[in-house]
């Protein structure tokens, strides 16, 4: 195990996931609680919530590449986002449950249950995050990587 080399810009990417993650969680729910005309809201409403989930891919695929030096970090690290990303989309199925087009307090409720998850989920991330930054030591594959 070598330490590895931690640029400054690792840890701008930390926190703009930080960032972005909280404000990526309100405009998902700003969508389903009547603040404008509802055509205006729909169009803000889908740039921010497109503006964020860009900047967090973004963010999320540049950190990938250097968390993850060698080939076996980086298959764990994609089997546990496939594995998360599918429990995420089991949300969508569980919202047919709560979905009722003439009373749309029940699943107004499970909107704002589901970011209140996604944002806690956003922030503990970020902790562990900021935790491997600091303290973990990356394996590499190649000899010559070793030898920095």
């Amino acid at each position: 195990m070598v330490e590895h080399f931690k640029p400054k810009w690792l840890f701008f990417l930390h926190r703009a996931l930080m960032k972005y993650g909280p404000l990526f969680t309100l405009s998902f729910l700003s969508i389903w609680f009547r603040w404008c005309h509802p055509s205006i809201q729909f169009v803000v409403c889908l740039c921010l919530y497109d503006g964020f989930l860009t900047m967090i891919d973004l963010n999320h695929l540049a950190l990938l590449a250097d968390l993850a030096l060698s080939s076996e970090d980086r298959t764990s690290l994609n089997w546990y986002c496939s594995v998360f990303s599918g429990c995420g989309s089991l949300s969508v199925f569980l919202s047919y449950q709560f979905w009722d087009r003439d009373n749309m307090s029940s699943f107004h409720v499970f909107c704002a249950l589901l970011a209140v998850f996604s944002l806690v989920g956003f922030q503990v991330s970020s902790v562990l995050l900021k935790q491997h930054f600091v303290s973990k030591k990356v394996k590499v594959d190649t000899p010559e990587e070793e030898k920095k």
